[in-house]
């Protein structure tokens, strides 16, 4: 996902770890995927393949030919790196961290991500997108702005994988807060477990900022989805049948 309250930037750089064991077998390629306008395919820029070695790269990719591709009005949706092994049987870790937006000579560079949460969240589909709002937030700098179509989103979800799965059996409650702006949702649902998401009970929203707490002990979630959830989300349950709508979430807790 990317961040649309971010400057576009003339270079992106990455930080990756590589094992000594997996010694020069692993490259990355980065891609970018611009947002489609309606009726339009997503346009695509793939960066040239860089070889990487053990111990720590620094990944450097400059953007001016991305964003000219496809014009100065080109929006970017997703950035991605793919990894790639010349070993067929390589199995293995590596780490990323400080994702950096550089703006040129003599011009500050920008910490876009660097994985301290432990959680990086996804939308559900192309109708569901995703960005910062430093003007709403309970907790720290930003907000997380969920913005969908209501007609075309279906069930407008985001959701963070959590590998290794953990373990909510200590847990009484998980709980958001979750600001709500006119025409918003009228309702969250919280998502918990694996691949087979389970549900809880709607709970309501009401305009503003709601304290959202979602208690474990309810009957709907089963103790293996509970002390082995690998997928944590939400659902929204939209107010009109049409239109655009937008919500933020802030302040994620295991209560």
């Amino acid at each position: 996902m990317w961040d649309d309250s971010i400057d576009r930037p003339r270079i992106l750089s990455l930080d990756v770890y590589v094992p000594e064991s997996t010694g020069h077998k692993l490259s990355i390629t980065f891609t970018v995927k611009g947002k489609a306008t309606e009726g339009e395919k997503e346009p695509e820029c793939v960066a040239p393949t860089v070889g990487l070695k053990p111990g720590w790269n620094r990944v450097r990719t400059e953007l001016d030919g991305c964003w000219n591709s496809g014009g100065s009005g080109t929006v970017f949706g997703q950035i991605q790196w793919v990894l790639s092994a010349n070993d067929s049987k390589l199995s293995g870790f590596v780490v990323f961290d400080s994702l950096l937006a550089g703006y040129g000579p003599g011009k500050k560079k920008k910490l876009i991500a660097d994985w301290e949460t432990g959680l990086t969240w996804e939308t559900w589909n192309e109708y569901v997108s995703m960005s910062t709002d430093s003007g709403l937030h309970t907790r720290g700098t930003r907000g997380l702005r969920v913005s969908y179509d209501q007609g075309k989103a279906d069930e407008p979800m985001i959701y963070a994988g959590m590998k290794p799965g953990r373990d909510f059996s200590g847990v009484k409650a998980v709980s958001a807060d979750i600001y709500v702006p006119d025409g918003g949702p009228q309702a969250a649902i919280l998502l918990l477990g694996d691949e087979d998401r389970l549900e809880s009970p709607p709970v309501k929203l009401a305009r503003g900022w709601n304290k959202v707490g979602i208690p474990l002990d309810g009957g709907w979630l089963d103790g293996e989805a509970r002390q082995g959830a690998s997928v944590i989300g939400w659902k929204l349950v939209p107010s009109s049948p049409s239109g655009t709508a937008w919500v933020v979430f802030d302040n994620l807790r295991a209560e």
